[in-house]
């Protein structure tokens, strides 16, 4: 059982989400409102909406920013924390009135699990060994071609 001021997630609303090209989003219902919170991996911009009403946005290229706003007679206050840049582990809590009520907190997964069988998913898994082994061989032929230049005009 919840506590008196604990809040209840809806079962519609998706889990917090960590991901390099949709960013940070995650939604909180609080009383009989929507907090919906995002944030992006590219640009630092931060958004905090109430029932698709932007209340704060924010840029930030911070490891830790808080979004104050007021609704309903109640201060809120949201915390992005990104706690690991190497493990992409971000927390996004929520305050109202100074007291901690929420949060969400996930890890951003470079080997994709099937949460229903727990077995890895390969096929995900290689695509991206793939892409960076392509990413790598073309860094090495630059590399090794821009070196070969410079030894032949050195020799020359």
């Amino acid at each position: 059982m919840n506590a008196p001021n604990r809040i209840a997630r809806k079962e519609t609303r998706p889990e917090m989400i960590v991901s390099a090209r949709k960013g940070i989003q995650c939604y909180f219902d609080v009383d009989d409102f929507t907090i919906s919170v995002w944030g992006s991996a590219w640009t630092g911009r931060e958004i905090v909406k109430v029932d698709d009403r932007v209340v704060s946005s924010k840029l930030s290229i911070r490891f830790s920013t808080t979004h104050d706003f007021e609704h309903r007679g109640h201060r809120y206050r949201v915390r992005f924390i990104i706690a690991s840049m190497a493990t992409g582990l971000a927390r996004i809590e929520l305050y109202r009135d100074g007291e901690l009520i929420d949060f969400d907190e996930a890890r951003r997964r470079s080997i994709k699990i099937d949460p229903a069988t727990g077995k890895i998913d390969w096929r995900a898994g290689w695509k991206a060994i793939i892409g960076w082994a392509v990413v790598g061989g073309l860094f090495g032929a630059a590399l090794g071609y821009a070196a070969a230049e410079l030894v032949e005009r050195w020799l020359s």
